[in-house]
């Protein structure tokens, strides 16, 4: 071995990690041919997290030894780990043109497409991987991953089955099995499987994620947010975690509890999802008008950007400019629904005519709540002699004066609150509705996908 690398690699394993990069780093300046160098400065670097500065070196030791596979190889983790997942997938194609049988390049492939939402993409890619004779748990895994971007929930769920069959200690698949049984209302299930993913790896945060975004949707927004804690209290920078306890307490009308978690997310990630208008909503329920005209102007510019910075029903109580909400309310809407799944295959066939229209209202709201008054006057107006109308309840049903007089103006109220979108669509079916009507519009972060 180079007695220079062998000095160098001596002082960095005996905790010296700067001087020893700072000596690689002149010894390839000494060496500029050297391609061992700078592999090992690459090295080093990465293992310190300099994933970017490790980059450059391996790019200069490339260029020298063009065939070395650990090379290329480690250029596309150190891609993959900065966010450049097309040259990670450059790099990754050509080791794998020289090593067909490495699953864990294949894996790195796939995880790119899925990291970059291209899901397609992903599922091309594990076909290939299996048609070169690959197959891995992890490839199974991410299969399942693709599935779920793609709102093919079902498929999803069975992939994950079928990885924890044959390793029931996957804790990671069964954090993201409870993420795709949330999705198509299995709670006691998805439930299940996340208190699972915990027993086996109580310090892994982003269960603790998964559990407290289900108890938020649930509606237990003071258990959730000790979920959120757990995460964060594990994971201190972990935006997402911060960004949910945010919306719990929104929900609890702790506003200022909000403001100081969302505070938190934006200066861990300020561009996630939806972040920038609530932190803005939050402010304007407590009057705190701080930064307010300069966080506004940034929320417009990121729109025009046709960013996902605010969520429509938000923009609402920020500006009346119709052009703003309704760039919002489109950049929600083409996220949503970019990917539109096929839950009954078949055509809905030709029926029979009945003697009376049948009209399906469809909303989570059939209780105390300004739609359900806005609305409730409408059913009395229907001539029965021409129309039946069916309440389709998104959340569970609860006795209440106005919930009441909706039993007394509908034909049927039906409790769909735990059934996934493709059974609502089955059952919408079997009972041959006519006229489908989704009273919930775009106020919710997750609204309806079916209709």
């Amino acid at each position: 071995m180079n007695p220079i690398i062998q000095d160098i690699k001596q002082k960095f394993r005996s905790g010296q990690q700067l001087e020893a990069i700072s000596e690689c780093e002149q010894a390839c300046l000494g060496h500029p041919n050297d391609a061992d160098l700078k592999k090992l400065a690459a090295l080093m670097l990465s293992i310190t997290g300099n994933n970017q500065r490790a980059k450059v070196f391996l790019e200069a030791a490339q260029k020298l030894s063009p065939d070395d596979l650990d090379i290329i190889f480690n250029l596309g983790l150190c891609c993959k780990l900065i966010s450049e997942y097309e040259n990670s997938i450059h790099w990754f194609g050509l080791y794998i043109q020289e090593k067909q049988q490495d699953s864990e390049a294949w894996v790195n492939i796939v995880d790119c497409y899925i990291q970059k939402k291209q899901f397609d993409k992903a599922l091309q890619y594990i076909r290939n991987a299996s048609d070169s004779g690959v197959l891995s748990e992890q490839l199974t895994h991410l299969n399942a991953n693709a599935l779920e971007g793609l709102k093919r929930y079902e498929e999803a769920i069975a992939k994950y089955e079928q990885v924890l069959s044959a390793n029931p200690n996957f804790y990671v698949a069964w954090s993201n099995k409870g993420a795709a049984l949330q999705k198509i209302r299995q709670f006691d299930s998805a439930m299940q499987s996340f208190d699972e993913a915990i027993r086996l790896k109580p310090d892994y945060p982003y269960v603790f994620l998964n559990k407290g975004f289900l108890l938020l949707e649930l509606g237990f927004e003071n258990e959730s947010i000790v979920y959120f804690e757990k995460a964060i209290h594990l994971k201190p920078d972990f935006e997402e975690a911060w960004f949910n306890k945010g919306i719990s307490y929104t929900n609890l009308k702790n506003y200022p509890k909000a403001l100081d978690a969302y505070k938190r997310a934006l200066d861990l990630r300020p561009q996630l999802n939806y972040l920038l208008g609530l932190f803005i909503g939050v402010k304007k329920q407590i009057c705190d008008w701080q930064d307010y005209d300069q966080l506004t102007l940034k929320l417009y510019q990121e729109i025009e950007l046709s960013h996902r910075v605010s969520l429509p029903f938000c923009m609402l109580s920020i500006t009346d400019s119709l052009d703003i909400n309704f760039k919002a309310a489109k950049i929600d809407a083409n996220n949503k629904y970019s990917v539109r799944t096929n839950f009954v295959s078949s055509p809905i066939p030709n029926r029979v005519k009945k003697n009376r229209i049948r009209v399906g209202y469809y909303s989570p709201d059939f209780k105390d709540h300004p739609v359900a008054y806005l609305i409730s006057g409408i059913f009395n107006h229907y001539d029965k002699s021409q129309f039946e109308v069916i309440g389709f309840s998104l959340n569970p049903i609860k006795n209440s004066a106005i919930y009441r007089r909706f039993e007394n103006t509908i034909d049927q109220m039906i409790d769909v609150s735990k059934m996934s979108d493709s059974e609502v669509v089955s059952l919408s079916r079997e009972m041959q509705i006519d006229i489908a009507i989704d009273l919930t519009g775009i106020p919710k972060m997750d609204d309806l996908i079916f209709l």
